[in-house]
């Protein structure tokens, strides 16, 4: 039996301006405002919840979390916990004020420029401390994230907390487009994640679209998210188990110079990864967990040097298609070398860069998409 769907939109303060009875004409059922970036309250927030709740629409929320910067915390999951401590306590004294009863996520992901400063298990463990903190302030809390980031950064057998996930096929879609129904995506790693989550009742909301749309849904802007909810709150989903997001990989790196050489052996040896040499290339002898994957393509574009990944070892063929998948697939290119490649779309493949290496890759470091 097909769940059914709360149509939502989330707005900020980059919506300029935002008509709450148009909203409700349209046939939104929910509205999610971002209450803070950081520690600091959107100016936008108080008054349009107060619009919100004129209209009898329930009221939803985020915060723009910072605290996995390593621009922020430096690598230390201490200073990460403290800034953490700080913006969630602002989240929830902006909630209070706005009265938000739906659900109030964490918002996690990288902006432009920005690097990951937690591994994956202090970083489920610092989101878990903040769902709790939320909770226990009286709010329903969920994780924001892209499907690359939960599988990079997320050990989601251990979150006790369910997803509000971002995961774009058709960008533009309205909802009731196919764009708009999970059973429509690419038959990709992604929409069988999405899937798995969903059907374990960790996933209660998709964000679907966010291109266009503005204006007819009372929004100030040209964009306007689009998000599907599956779950109202009160309802308190009840989690199946969840296989472990790991995409193992081998990585090749180079060729190298003898100063780069080290530099990547040291990486390797502090990931506890073996390796050898060949004509100057970095091989890895173990494939790489998603996260060590994004650890060594950061290395990689920092030292402007070639790498590639694929499922077997670089002496050996990979592993065959799997059945089901897409005969055209994408992969990720850096320097005239594939770095990643099996994406079912070219969206999953952007998705992929911008998790690990911040919105702005694509253009910034000259990567790219190719069949």
């Amino acid at each position: 039996m097909k769940m059914k769907e709360i149509k939502a939109i989330d707005i900020s303060k980059h919506q300029g301006t935002f008509n709450a009875v148009k909203a409700k004409a349209a046939g939104v059922d929910v509205v999610l405002v971002r209450h803070a970036y950081a520690s600091g309250m959107d100016r936008k927030a108080l008054s349009w919840a107060s619009a919100i709740r004129a209209q009898g629409l329930p009221l939803g929320g985020y915060g723009f979390a910072t605290w996995h910067y390593k621009s922020k915390n430096g690598g230390s999951e201490a200073t990460a916990r403290a800034l953490m401590h700080q913006q969630v306590a602002a989240w929830i004294d902006a909630a209070k004020q706005s009265a938000c009863t739906y659900w109030f996520a964490v918002d996690q992901e990288l902006e432009g420029g920005q690097q990951m400063g937690l591994g994956a298990v202090a970083n489920t463990n610092l989101l878990n401390e903040a769902c709790d903190l939320l909770e226990k302030a009286g709010l329903h809390p969920c994780v924001y994230c892209s499907v690359a980031w939960e599988m990079t950064y997320i050990k989601s057998a251990d979150l006790h907390h369910p997803y509000w996930m971002a995961r774009y096929w058709d960008g533009k879609a309205d909802f009731g487009d196919r764009g708009a129904d999970i059973q429509h995506l690419p038959n990709g790693r992604y929409t069988r994640r999405m899937i798995e989550l969903k059907d374990a009742g960790r996933l209660v909301g998709w964000q679907f679209a966010s291109t266009g749309l503005g204006r007819k849904y009372g929004a100030g802007s040209d964009n306007l998210d689009r998000n599907i909810f599956y779950q109202h709150p009160a309802e308190k989903p009840t989690f199946g188990e969840v296989q472990p997001a790991v995409h193992a990989q081998y990585i090749a790196v180079g060729p190298l110079s003898t100063g780069d050489q080290k530099a990547v052996l040291d990486k390797l040896d502090k990931l506890q990864i073996g390796s050898h040499i060949k004509e100057g290339v970095i091989y890895t002898d173990i494939p790489l967990s998603n996260g060590d994957q994004a650890a060594m393509i950061q290395m990689a574009t920092t030292l402007q040097v070639p790498i590639r990944m694929q499922d077997g070892p670089f002496a050996q063929s990979v592993k065959p298609m799997e059945p089901g998948k897409p005969a055209e697939q994408y992969s990720v290119v850096y320097m005239a070398a594939v770095v990643k490649g099996g994406f079912a779309s070219q969206e999953e493949a952007v998705e992929y860069i911008k998790a690990v290496l911040g919105k702005d890759a694509m253009d910034r470091m000259d990567i790219h998409v190719s069949v």
